[in-house]
This record gives C-alpha cells, structure tokens and sequence, in this order.
C-alpha cells in the first residue's frame, strides 16, 4: 500500500505537442519516489477522445465474434490490486542521439513512475474461452490516420496470448489513489509492466482476443528498429521491453556547490529483473564506482539510488551513471542506433561545478 507522502512543491513540466498533447517531466523533478498525476509525462498519439461514462463500455471480441461488455461499474466492482510501475516512452532521451533521429525530440523527460489500481486482463476474461487465440489486442477510443491505408484506425496494441493472461497484466482505473485521469487513459488504461509505454493504451474501449496477428500502423509499422539500409519489408524487429537504464536527478546541469561532498542521486530501472546495481564516474568512464540503492520491493518500479562525492578539488566535473540488472544487462555507454532513436538507454551525464573556497 501506499506509504511516501506525495509532495505539494510543484515539478517542471515540458511541452513538446499540443495536439497531440505530449508533455515531459525535467529530470531534475524525478528526485521524488512518486510522481503525482498533475506531473507525470504525458504521450498521446492522437487528439484526446471524448469519453461519455455513462454510455461507456468495454467491448470483449473474439476475432469480430462480439462476446460480453463491461460497463464502468462492472470493472469497479471487481478486486482491485494496487502496484507501482514506471512507463517510459520508447523514445524517451532522443534528442542527444547523433545522428539525428526522426520524431519527438524527446530530452530525458518521457519517464514518470505511480501507483497504479486495477484488475487483471485474466480476471476480465474469466470464464471466456481463449482456445485458438494467439494474440489479445487492446484498442483505444483515440482515432488518427493510418498513413499507409490511409483510413482512420484507432491506436491499438497486442500481447501474446500468454502474456496478456499473466497476473501483472493490468487494466487500471486508478492512478496514485485517484481516478485515473483523461490525460492518462480515464475510464481505463492497460498497463503492461517493463514494456515501453506506447504498449500501455490509454481510453481503452476493446479487448479482442485473436486467432491471427494483429495488424496496427503503430506497433506494426512505427514502434520498430528500423536499422540504416533495411527496407520496411524486411519487417523490423517490435519495440517491447525497456532497456536496463539509469538517469542522473541531482545535481543539474551546470550546478555550483561551495563545499563537499557532493550528493549526487539519481533513477534506475529495467525492464527484466531487477536493477543489481548503479555505478557512477566522474572521470569520463575511466573508473566506476558503487552507489547505494535503496530498497526496492516491486522490480517494475523505479530504483532510487545515491552517492556521495567526497574531498574533490574544485573544478568542473560531469557525473555519469552505469546501471546494470540481475539478467546481467548492463547500460552501455551509446546505444543501437535505429532510424526513430527508440530505446536509447545510453549513460546519462551531467556537468557541474565545484568552487574554490
């Protein structure tokens, strides 16, 4: 349950798209364990649907069979489970990558971690067969142009049968304690924990269960690794889980101190394991050493971690951070260039000053 007390001290925000409305969060801002609604990054694909409550309902198909619906109080009634999890856009921390990469250029602030509520996509489907079903699709109410069929497609994404009936796999109609926003999915949002957030659809208004792959411009042609030289043909690798990754929260960037030591804290998370451990140089990669993490009982929640710099001379200094998970991923120094600069875990640093006395 719910224990930190949420702060009252407002955070930074970044608009980068009014319609659509993307919205991140400074660095500097992620010191806290919980992001409050009002604060936490925002990535819509589209503009914001209109949601009408009380006509409102969650659609289940099997292929184009329609099966059952769900209104808003059929899903409040059912067992909730609460649990924190950290989303993180795909293309989070874009806008560093050389060479230039196509879309948002997002800074590091496409990342934000709460406490969600809601039930499993299991429990929805109790009772309903699932036999012959390869793929679960979660639809959303929010519409754009698809601009290879040209036809409007509403934003969508899949999950393995398998994967979508695990325990963690969770429609959500709460965000920390409070109705789950519009911004954020409001009546209800699935949330796929270590996954790229884009997999996470917000407005959600069907779940159809598949006998065939599913086909949505978003995860089939967009959210890929398009490498340099391969043609979309060659069908690109999907963008899923989120790579081992830490971020540096304190200090900013060109801060001064007058004294040591130096606290320096920061953000890790990943998306398979657990994070094992955060390391940290101050002497551009040529030697690492250990930061203290603090206890982290849900693995698909951010870890924060800290150390501290003591008797430095003064001068100018850039902190990096080095965080590595318990499936022995490591985040390395650049990473993977692709054509859209999804995934980009590569080490976070930040310069700053310390003075003479």
């Amino acid at each position: 349950m719910r224990g930190e007390k949420m702060s009252t001290e407002p955070l930074k925000n970044t608009e980068l798209s009014i319609s659509p409305q993307v919205i991140g969060l400074q660095v500097e801002s992620m010191n806290q364990d919980i992001i409050p609604n009002d604060n936490f990054f925002v990535r819509s694909h589209s503009n914001q649907p209109e949601i009408d409550i009380n006509t409102w309902n969650l659609n289940i198909f099997h292929d184009d069979k329609h099966i059952k619906s769900l209104n808003y109080d059929d899903i409040l009634s059912l067992k909730s489970h609460e649990f924190k999890n950290v989303l993180e856009c795909a293309g989070n921390s874009r806008a560093a990558i050389q060479p230039p990469v196509e879309g948002l250029l997002w800074d590091n602030s496409g990342v934000s971690s709460a406490y969600w509520t809601g039930v499993s996509v299991s429990q929805i489907l109790e009772g309903i067969e699932t036999a012959g079903c390869v793929e679960i699709a979660f639809i959303g109410a929010d519409v754009a142009m698809n601009p290879t069929t040209n036809a409007n497609e509403q934003f969508g994404a899949s999950l393995p049968i398998d994967k979508a009936l695990l325990p963690e796999i969770q429609i959500v109609h709460s965000m920390n304690g409070e109705t789950l926003p519009i911004s954020h999915g409001f009546p209800l949002r699935l949330i796929v924990p270590g996954w790229y957030g884009m997999a996470s659809v917000k407005w959600l208004t069907e779940i159809r269960l598949l006998s065939k792959a599913y086909y949505g411009f978003h995860q089939s042609e967009y959210y890929v690794y398009q490498k340099l030289g391969a043609l979309e043909s060659d069908k690109p690798e999907r963008v899923t889980s989120m790579q081992v990754k830490s971020l540096v929260t304190s200090p900013n960037r060109g801060q001064s101190f007058t004294d040591c030591p130096v606290l320096i804290r920061g953000k890790a998370w990943t998306g398979t394991g657990n994070i094992s451990k955060v390391e940290i140089s101050l002497d551009e990669g040529k030697s690492w050493h250990s930061a203290n993490l603090e206890h982290n009982s849900e693995p698909r929640h951010w870890t924060s971690w800290e150390y501290q710099f003591e008797n430095a001379k003064p001068g100018y200094y850039i902190v990096q951070s080095r965080a590595s998970d318990s499936e022995g991923n490591i985040q390395p120094m650049k990473f993977d260039w692709n054509f859209r600069g999804f995934a980009n875990n590569g080490i976070h640093g930040v310069p700053f000053r310390i003075k003479p006395d």
